[in-house]
């Protein structure tokens, strides 16, 4: 039973590392793309968003790395999971933010951050289970199934 008490605070310890490390990585994000979208008056933000997305990912997965997850997998094999997530990611917010835009008329300043927010705090299960999967996850999990929750 005290195993799976260590367990849990293990994982709200961290939700609150990925929050932090989010807000952190969010920060570094929005600042690059506001960057961006006044150097380049909001013509081009498709791109301006590739490229945020494009620096962010080095700085967003090694902080990930060494701070939310303490992983010790091997870093190609993780990275490389880490991208198609980002890509994802990215995807999904082009498309949202696509629809924002050109559908409900907003201005991409407006709609870029709530958007990027919303999809950042979803993937903090797409990064917990697929992308850095520590010990401490399957050993969570586990434990959680043998006394009866699923």
């Amino acid at each position: 039973m005290m195993k799976i008490e260590l367990r849990s605070n293990w994982h709200i310890n961290s939700v609150f590392r990925y929050l932090v490390v989010g807000a952190w990585n969010t920060l570094f994000s929005v600042t690059l793309l506001y960057m961006l979208f006044f150097f380049f008056n909001n013509k081009f933000y498709e791109y301006e968003l590739g490229a945020t997305y494009l620096l962010g990912t080095v700085q967003s997965y090694t902080t990930q790395r060494l701070l939310v997850w303490k992983s010790s997998t091997s870093p190609k094999t993780e990275f490389s999971r880490f991208v198609v997530a980002t890509i994802s990611q990215y995807l999904l917010n082009s498309v949202i933010l696509y629809f924002a835009v050109h559908g409900l008329k907003w201005k991409p300043t407006f709609a870029a951050l709530p958007i990027m927010l919303t999809i950042t705090c979803g993937f903090y299960f797409v990064n917990r289970n697929i992308v850095f999967r520590t010990n401490e996850n399957k050993n969570e999990k586990s434990d959680l199934k043998s006394n009866g929750w699923r």
